[in-house]
């Protein structure tokens, strides 16, 4: 299954509340935030995904800070031990990659979504807003 996909299918409410569910300490209200996501996941349903030919999968992972333990999404490359962010991705490649299937039989589909939503909208909630962020603190 490929994000694509699995967007697609997931009920929205449920993706938002799991995502929400992280956004304590989130700059906006959780009613922007709830608006902004919904708007973002309409955007990506109506996208058509870039066929990634099984190079790029999705995996989930856990990591621990100070306060807890917790799931994340990271990118594998085929052949390749290295793990990748795909937050700076575009959404259209990010919609073709596919998802580790031990990955989709483990965790429910909002929670899965939630995840990986959670990584491509670290530095807002649509590309144009992404790529500009994304310039302003690295280059």
């Amino acid at each position: 299954m490929n994000f694509s996909e699995l967007i697609k299918k997931v009920n929205k409410e449920k993706t938002i509340h799991e995502f929400l569910e992280w956004c304590d300490e989130d700059p906006y209200s959780n009613e922007q935030t709830r608006s902004k996501l919904s708007d973002a996941i309409d955007t990506l349903r109506s996208m058509e995904p870039v066929c990634a030919d099984g190079l790029y999968v999705i995996h989930i992972g856990m990591s621990e800070d100070e306060d807890r333990d917790y799931n994340y999404a990271y990118l594998l490359v085929e052949n390749r031990e290295d793990t990748y962010s795909f937050e700076v991705q575009s959404w259209g490649k990010v919609l073709g990659y596919e998802i580790f299937h031990k990955d989709v039989d483990e965790y429910n589909p909002e929670y899965l979504a939630a995840l990986i939503l959670w990584e491509i909208t670290w530095f807002g909630y649509d590309e144009c807003t992404i790529k500009s962020r994304f310039e302003e603190i690295y280059e």
